[in-house]
């Protein structure tokens, strides 16, 4: 991974814990079950995307393309694998369970990384 890719990453990862952190806190206001099904799925975002980074970003060589490809659609399965059983887990055992702060906080976690991308896009100046 390049210097400016790894930056990317981290920095999205960072923010994708800090928001979870947040919501987690802010959602505890209407309950500890809201807080803690924030944390899980906010988590379970950071935690996946983490694991796609790690496993799909890792030094290739560009004389092997279909291994990078290989590699990506298993760190996608891996990433896929991680969020399912974490969810399964969740519905399964943790009573009582907020479906909608555990699936929102999720989705507004995971969308991160795509702001953060937009954001470090060519054309845009960051000093």
């Amino acid at each position: 991974m390049g210097s400016l890719d790894d930056n990317i990453v981290r920095k999205a990862l960072r923010y994708q814990a800090v928001l979870t952190l947040l919501l987690a806190a802010g959602l505890t206001v209407l309950g500890v079950e809201h807080g803690y099904s924030a944390l899980i799925g906010g988590g379970a975002a950071t935690i996946a995307n983490g694991l796609f980074a790690y496993w799909a970003f890792k030094p290739y060589r560009a004389q092997q393309p279909g291994r990078v490809v290989a590699r990506m659609y298993g760190a996608e399965l891996l990433k896929i694998a991680f969020v399912t059983a974490i969810f399964l887990s969740a519905f399964l055992w943790l009573r009582p369970l907020s479906a909608t702060a555990l699936l929102g906080c999720f989705l507004i976690v995971h969308l991160v990384q795509a702001v953060v991308a937009a954001g470090a896009g060519p054309g845009i100046r960051r000093r």
